[in-house]
Parts: structure tokens; sequence; C-alpha cells
């Protein structure tokens, strides 16, 4: 991925900034195992993972359309671990992550779903464009169509690129806004799998009080080290307007 120099410096940032909602138990145990070099699962205190487990944030469901036109829902995914990216053809950070996404997409796809979410505004993007741009590429990682909105407004999403991270539950794990690497999004893919290893399936969360009416507002996972957005690292639907 070739990346303005002024970006760099953020996208080696610590892979975990904020830490908010569903995300505690597993974020610790990552960053332990990262730094103690232990492939082993770390030790918590007591009541820290039924603590973890009471803030679950389920994604909420969306509907896309895919390359050849049918309706994929988020939820036909459930099951497994999945990197939700939202994208425009006319937004530079884009542009530039995606070549080290279509790499992991291709090094990880037994491992991870992929939903790389094509924003569609009719104006600045079209479906049109939108296809044009991912045929050009040549890329192979799994494209999806935002034509009525609909994703971006479930999940709140105003500024691009931006990533979420879902576990097989379907749980938040963690999100990204702006533009990050191959080995940023590696690590998360391996949390997200971690994560969705030591949770409960909603129905049987249900009893210790997860949350069941997820936002998509990334309150519900932790944030990666991507791009600044003050630095250029995101465009907005404004820009170049």
């Amino acid at each position: 991925m070739k990346i303005p120099n002024q970006l760099k410096p953020f996208i080696s940032l610590a892979l975990m900034i904020v830490i908010v909602a569903g995300a505690l138990f597993a974020y610790q145990t990552f960053t332990n195992k990262r730094e103690a070099g232990d492939s082993g699962l770390s030790a918590t205190e007591p009541g820290q993972e039924e603590a973890a487990e009471a803030e679950l944030v389920l994604a909420e469901d969306f509907m896309v359309y895919d390359i050849a036109g049918k309706e994929v829902n988020l939820s036909d995914f459930r099951g497994q671990p999945l990197v939700v990216n939202f994208w425009a053809s006319w937004c530079p950070p884009c542009v530039w992550e995606m070549p080290d996404f279509n790499q992991v997409w291709r090094e990880r796809q037994d491992d991870v779903m992929f939903m790389m979410v094509n924003v569609i505004d009719g104006k600045k993007e079209t479906e049109k464009s939108g296809k044009k741009f991912f045929q050009e590429k040549g890329f192979s990682f799994p494209v999806y169509f935002d034509i009525d909105q609909n994703a971006v407004e479930t999940f709140g999403v105003y500024s691009y690129p931006h990533t979420f991270f879902i576990d097989k539950h379907g749980y938040f794990v963690a999100y990204a806004k702006g533009a990050i690497d191959a080995a940023t999004l590696q690590e998360a893919i391996d949390m997200t799998i971690e994560a969705g290893e030591m949770r409960q399936p909603p129905e049987e969360a249900t009893g210790a009080g997860a949350e069941t009416d997820g936002a998509g507002t990334g309150e519900g996972g932790t944030e990666t080290g991507g791009a600044d957005a003050d630095q250029g690292g995101t465009a907005d639907e404004t820009d170049g307007e």
C-alpha cells in the first residue's frame, strides 16, 4: 500500500487506542499476549470476563447488493468473523489501503469474511463508477454496493474509509477510522477471531445481560490505529464538492 509519508506515523500507532463497550476483555488478553510473546491466554482479574460479556453490543443488520445485484444482509454472515469496510473510489485513503485489504483477503479468506461496501450517493459515486473501479483494479475480495445507503445510515458512517470488525456471533470487536495497513488488519482479524471464541452466541448470552440492540457508531468495539481524520486519513462526503 503506497501511503503518503504524513500518514505513516498514525498507521504505526499501537493497534488499540480507545477502549469501549464490548472489547475490554479481548483487548487486554490480546495486548498481554503481544507484549509477553505468549501464545496462551493471559490471566484476568476475577469477574472481568463476566463484566465484558455484559457489555457486548450486537451489530445492527443492514442490506446491500452484491455485484450481481442480489440483496445481501449483514446477518447472512452470522457464524463467521467479519471485516466490514466502507469505501468510495473518489476517496484517496480508501484507494491507498485497498491493495493491503486484497492481499490479506487472499491470505485469510478461509478464516474471515470481508464485506467491502462501496458507498453509493448517486453523485460522487454511482454503482457504475464503483463497479468500474473494482473491475479495473482486479481486486478479488467480495464487494457490495450500498445503493440505498442503508449500511452507512445503520452504522452511522460519515467518512471513509471506515472498517468494523465483528466476531462470529455478530458482536462488535473493533473499528478503524482511516486507512490501515496489512499488519494492522491482520492483528485486528486475529483479535476478532479470538474474541468470538471467548464469547457466547446472543441467544445464550441474553440471560447474562448482553445487549441486542446494537448500534454501528463504533461504540461497540475498540478503535484501531488508523490514520487520523485531521491528517487526511479519511475523506468525508463533502470532500471535493
